[in-house]
């Protein structure tokens, strides 16, 4: 469970210090080991625009686990956590495993830097 942690913790320093205003949704101390859910800042794409961008490299959803797939839709558990539309369709959730290396983590946090900074 600590090394889950630890890989967490890790994607999200890299993708903190590479996505300007990057916000963590759900408490910074009291959730699951393994899953990391964080907002875009307004000025990116959608969740779906960058999943699609590195999805042959990175898997991670849009939103949260009780709405998978569902484009454009904040889930109740989002909602509930306060997270309105503009934050919520930019949300997007990465859970690490087992077998995940902190060089697995280096390699998905550039994917996914790259594809929000970069300009249409």
């Amino acid at each position: 469970q600590e090394r889950l942690k630890e890989r967490r913790e890790q994607l999200h320093a890299l993708l903190r210090d590479g996505i300007e205003a990057l916000q963590l949704n759900g408490h910074p101390d009291h959730r699951l080991p393994n899953t990391l859910n964080v907002s875009l800042p307004g000025w990116a794409p959608t969740s779906h625009v960058v999943l699609s961008a590195v999805g042959d490299k990175v898997a991670a959803s849009a939103g949260s686990a009780c709405h998978a797939g569902q484009e454009l839709h904040v889930s109740h558990v989002l909602r509930a956590m306060g997270v309105d539309k503009e934050r919520g369709v930019r949300a997007l959730r990465f859970s690490t495993g087992r077998y995940t290396t902190p060089e697995d983590v280096t390699t998905a946090a550039a994917a996914i830097i790259a594809a929000v900074n970069t300009k249409p």
